[in-house]
């Protein structure tokens, strides 16, 4: 491709992105984007456009609707992450639709103290599970662990605290998803807070009334979110902190 089509091309990408998202917004996914993929290539750690894979991939999928995977924002990421109560090396999370391990080497230069992800593409799963090891190489601690799953089948383990999801299947699957997630939460110790990018179904968690979503952005159309984050309590803590309150105003009245 000749410099100056390659330039073209670009910027029409540029003020494609500029009309969607505003000049601060795309100059801030341009910088990030830069500075991360730099530090990372710099471990290896590369992310492969496995987009022809889709078809190939819908087909093991159970609902048959699965979406191209699309690559996170870094600033996004940075943005989405600092939002939560909880410490860098305390997040244990789990990425739902993880392509090629980009939300999880990210994870991994932030200190997470565990990423997991599940993908039905296998090509991209081999990339995913090169890259976290090449994390670990450079020098991360983190622990990770990457299976070949269908989401419908996924049971959220206890140890995980953060869900990440880039509106990575239809409408089916995310219901199964979200269903699966309440079903976790009745027997859940501790709350599960849930990043959604380009949640393209959030309906179906603002359905739940446990769902608490903490933070929601938007590019320039305020109507359309590009992030929405959930904290979804856990029955158990709840019902114990209910029970000590009881407990505590008890006790007060029988020492009044």
């Amino acid at each position: 491709m000749k410099l100056t089509v390659y330039l073209a091309l670009k910027y029409r990408v540029f003020q494609k992105d500029v009309a969607y998202k505003g000049y601060i917004r795309t100059f801030l996914d341009m910088t990030y984007e830069v500075y991360y993929k730099y530090r990372l290539k710099k471990k290896g750690v590369v992310f492969p456009d496995y987009s022809d894979n889709l078809a190939e991939t819908n087909e093991k999928s159970v609902n048959k609707d699965c979406h191209e995977n699309t690559t996170s924002s870094f600033y996004m990421l940075s943005k989405a992450f600092k939002k939560l109560p909880v410490k860098r090396n305390r997040i244990r999370m789990l990425d739902i639709g993880c392509g090629a391990g980009r939300v999880l080497a990210f994870g991994m230069q932030q200190n997470f103290e565990q990423v997991s992800g599940i993908d039905l593409d296998e090509p991209a799963l081999e990339q995913a599970m090169h890259n976290c090891r090449q994390m670990q190489q450079h020098g991360s601690n983190t622990g990770f662990s990457i299976m070949r799953m269908d989401a419908t089948t996924c049971k959220i383990p206890d140890t995980v605290n953060v869900l990440y999801l880039y509106n990575p299947f239809g409408m089916k699957t995310m219901q199964a998803v979200v269903d699966n997630i309440m079903q976790h939460m009745d027997t859940r110790k501790e709350d599960l807070y849930i990043i959604y990018s380009n949640p393209t179904y959030r309906e179906l968690f603002d359905a739940y009334p446990v769902c608490n979503k903490i933070f929601q952005s938007s590019y320039k159309d305020i109507e359309r979110a590009d992030m929405s984050i959930f904290r979804i309590k856990s029955k158990i803590q709840s019902s114990f902190t209910k029970a000590m309150l009881l407990w505590e105003g008890g006790y007060q009245m029988i020492l009044g």
